[in-house]
């Protein structure tokens, strides 16, 4: 069942992959933050904002857009589509120290006014970024450059953006559990 439901979804990625890309993440950020708004905020039903997870929904969905648009086409053109450890190495290191703290970061500190509600102005987020940037510089390569390395070497193509979205679920709830 898991291996036909796997083909399904390779063929629905390969003839609509930013699609895909979006609907895969936009479930996963809905997931994620039902599941943090319910079990970690213990909001009940009548205190949990449908906004802020709608909106937490949309922008996991263009953040998947654009990591199938970084990850499997520009990694893809700069480094080629081998799947050797080198090249995963590569493109691990490339996605850990230059895409994450550079573009994805800075994109979800960017909606995070309106996301939470307060605000529209995308320099508060991204202030609140800056003073937490030496600390997520430290404490993200560790954990996401050997999980890049297993995408880039180990990971169809076609199975990256879900890969990533699951990774991205389960680290969702790992810092709001530790937090």
């Amino acid at each position: 069942a898991c291996a036909g439901l796997g083909r399904q979804y390779a063929t629905v990625y390969e003839s609509a992959p930013k699609s895909t890309s979006f609907i895969t993440c936009l479930v996963k950020g809905g997931l994620a933050d039902a599941f943090i708004q319910s079990r970690f905020e213990q909001r009940q039903a009548l205190l949990f904002s449908e906004q802020r997870n709608a909106l937490f929904a949309c922008w996991s969905g263009a953040n998947g857009v654009l990591q199938h648009q970084i990850f499997n086409l520009a990694f893809n053109r700069a480094f080629g589509t081998a799947t050797s450890l080198t090249v995963a190495f590569e493109k691990a290191v490339a996605a850990t120290l230059l895409v994450t703290p550079l573009v994805n970061m800075p994109f979800y500190y960017a909606c995070k006014p309106i996301i939470e509600g307060y605000g529209y102005d995308p320099r508060e987020g991204l202030a609140e970024y800056a003073r937490g940037f030496r600390l997520f510089l430290k404490t993200s390569p560790p954990v996401w450059l050997p999980i890049h390395m297993l995408t880039f070497s180990a990971v169809p193509y076609e199975f990256r953006v879900a890969w990533m979205a699951s990774v991205s679920l389960a680290w969702l709830l790992f810092v709001a559990w530790v937090s």
